[in-house]
């Protein structure tokens, strides 16, 4: 689109923009919106290079969560720190910046800006702030500066702006919440509502698919004494602990939930019972064989009973597999704790010191 003063210019910059606030309002998936968004600025800037950066608070840096352009395989979930390259100056200064030669321009990083722009010397970057905070910057560039010439367009580029901070930080405020209702809030792991929901759901993949499924129950013997002897804080540390241990061994297609007190459940998907025992028996040695809160100076050690139950072999449905896979488990603590076992009572591991 070329930038003109007549009224039809003009309109459809203004559909732009309303076509902006229509998307925004059309999904809380921040993904979704900054996909969007780029799709209707392609309306108003069409340029070699859009891009969309969000700001990473915890490692203070920009990712590239959308682009559009020659170079997008590239840059595409590349990071940019703050300060460096045209991006990373505006992500920090939060001014908007438009340059008809950026290898000309001494506030930036040349090597950094070459490798992203290439050939498009000219560049536009408007940040995204909202409530005075930078969330992130919009990015463009091109061989030839006149599609940024146009100061209704670029008006227009700012209101857009505005908007989608306001949506990054309403995503992001939701994923907030969606996480505190599915997480555990001392280990991170999921918790108990969350992996009832996930077992359903994979037994209905299972079903359709018809692939095996396996649930691990874990229980740590006699913790009871680490409360007693050491305090409930470092108690809980201990769980915390266990809880990312678990989380390190598993893959990312299996989850694993804190299903209370010291009890955890691993869910895992298009894994048969054989699978599951080779993981459970695994585990059992990792546990037995850690030293936890090491850091504190404790060293505490602690085993754990392990009962393997999977689907549809050892229950049904999501309530009967489980109960399986904890029945399992208590069968392990009733063979001398530290053991692996199966539904039908079967130990599949123990401590070696007892062969």
């Amino acid at each position: 689109m070329t930038c003109g003063d007549n009224a039809s210019s003009r309109e459809r910059e203004l559909e732009v923009l309303i076509d902006v606030g229509k998307a925004l309002s059309s999904t809380l998936d921040l993904k979704e919106i900054l996909q969007l968004v780029m799709q209707r600025l392609g309306n108003l800037f069409p340029v070699s290079h859009r891009a969309l950066l969000v700001l990473d608070i915890d490692a203070d840096d920009l990712c590239y969560e959308v682009v559009s352009g020659i170079r997008s395989d590239v840059l595409l979930h590349s990071r940019v720190r703050k300060g460096r390259s045209v991006a990373g100056w505006v992500a920090m200064h939060g001014e908007v910046v438009f340059v008809e030669d950026v290898y000309e321009d001494s506030r930036f990083d040349r090597n950094i800006s070459r490798s992203t722009y290439e050939r498009d010397r000219s560049v536009l970057v408007v940040p995204l702030k909202y409530k005075n905070h930078v969330v992130g910057v919009i990015e463009f560039a091109n061989p030839d500066p006149a599609p940024f010439m146009c100061i209704v367009a670029r008006e227009v580029l700012s209101a857009v702006a505005s908007l989608v901070a306001a949506a990054v930080d309403g995503a992001r405020s939701y994923s907030r919440l969606q996480h505190m209702v599915i997480v555990d809030e001392l280990t991170g792991l999921y918790n108990a509502s969350y992996l009832m929901d996930f077992i359903g759901n994979e037994i209905e993949r299972a079903i359709r698919y018809k692939t095996p499924l396996s649930l691990i129950f874990i229980d740590l013997d006699f913790f009871k004494r680490v409360n007693d002897s050491h305090g409930h804080i470092v108690g809980s540390r201990t769980i915390t602990e266990v809880g990312l241990l678990l989380k390190a061994s598993i893959r990312k297609s299996d989850i694993a939930a804190r299903y209370g007190g010291d009890e955890f459940v691993l869910v895992l998907p298009n894994t048969g019972k054989d699978g599951a025992k080779v993981l459970a028996c695994n585990l059992r040695r990792v546990v037995a064989e850690n030293d936890f809160l090491v850091e504190e100076g404790c060293f505490i050690k602690i085993t754990a009973s392990f009962g393997v139950a999977s689907f549809p072999e050892d229950g049904d449905s999501k309530l009967k597999v489980l109960q399986n896979a904890d029945k399992a488990m208590y069968l392990a603590k009733q063979s001398g704790r530290n053991r692996v076992c199966s539904v039908c009572g079967e130990v599949l591991s123990e401590p070696q010191e007892l062969f």
